[in-house]
């Protein structure tokens, strides 16, 4: 139920990063690429959130300075980083609805993943699984445009979100263990903190001169600061909390199960605010059906596979043990 209410705040996140994106995009100077507005705001929901967990979370802060596993943390951190920030690029070119389907393909990756790092092997429903996943990316990205050679193209947004996926399911793969070892505390700030100064340095590399101007059009908006709390207190420090305490329950595979249901939030907030734009069409509503049976494809298995050298252990308990 927790990462059920993780995927349900990370649903509000895509068209609300996106309106909050525009507002900041509208400060910038004619010209500006589109992702700057996305990769600020990444930026500015980090910062946000970093100071805002240290007064609130005690465990937060701890000293980094003992911490023996300061490796895996940055291998999350750097995985989160690129996944946030990519992401936030792709929503400069395509629906917050698409973004956010096309994210669930991690649900197909990441049993790949424990495969190769666990050595738990994928059944043949997770091959069937990325074939729909596959051709539900198509046929949602045909949906979202009109009629014509347009139609078939598969645009920078869609190229950028499905980068993001890879990076997001390695931190789906790692945050269970980095949470067993080191604390969900520790590991949520350290990886809001690498996120948002990799943004700024990001940001700042590309566009220095446009962020004064961006943040000047943004404080003039009282629906930017409405939707950017709402993006800071629940698609960010909730998401992420409920993520990194209560995932170390569950593999990593179940969790990106769950994860699934992030687009159908998604789908239904983008829909309520811009019913026009983010409409997916016939095309787009079958390729999201094939995503959602994907999704739920690559969960199903057998019995529960015993972990580690319990296999091989002989159960010696008596009765009623």
């Amino acid at each position: 139920m927790a990462l059920l209410g993780s995927s349900l705040l990370w649903g509000t996140s895509f068209i609300n990063i996106k309106l909050c994106g525009q507002a900041l995009q509208s400060g910038a100077a004619e010209g500006t690429g589109a992702a700057f507005g996305p990769m600020l705001l990444t930026a500015l929901r980090f910062t946000v959130a970093v100071p805002l967990l240290l007064v609130c979370w005690p465990e937060t802060r701890r000293s980094f300075a003992g911490l023996r596993e300061r490796a895996l943390l940055l291998r999350i951190a750097v995985c989160m980083a690129a996944g946030f920030l990519i992401q936030a690029a792709g929503l400069a070119y395509t629906t917050a609805t698409i973004s956010a389907f096309i994210t669930s393909v991690g649900v197909c990756l990441v049993p790949f993943l424990e495969w190769s790092f666990h050595r738990r092997k994928p059944s043949w429903r997770l091959a069937l699984a990325v074939l729909l996943a596959t051709g539900a990316v198509g046929m949602m990205t045909l949906g979202k445009a009109p009629a014509g050679p347009r139609a078939w193209a598969f645009g920078a947004g869609e190229v950028l979100t499905l980068i993001c996926v890879v990076a997001f399911s390695f931190q789906v793969l790692w945050t269970g263990e980095a949470t067993e070892r080191m604390g969900a505390a520790q590991l949520t700030v350290g990886t809001f903190a690498f996120t948002g100064l990799a943004s700024w340095l990001c940001v700042l590399a590309v566009w220095p001169r446009e962020v004064p101007g961006a943040l000047a059009a943004a404080a003039a908006s009282w629906t930017f600061w409405a939707l950017f709390a709402v993006i800071v207190l629940g698609a960010t420090i909730g998401a992420m909390v409920l993520m990194n305490v209560f995932q170390r329950h569950v593999r990593p595979t179940e969790a990106a199960v769950i994860y699934t249901t992030e687009p159908v939030f998604a789908g239904v907030f983008a829909w309520t605010l811009r019913p026009k734009e983010e409409a997916l069409g016939p095309a787009g509503f079958i390729g999201a059906g094939l995503m959602l049976v994907a999704d739920l494809l690559a969960a199903v298995r057998g019995s529960p596979e015993p972990a580690g050298d319990e296999a091989n252990r002989k159960d010696t308990r008596r009765p009623g043990e």
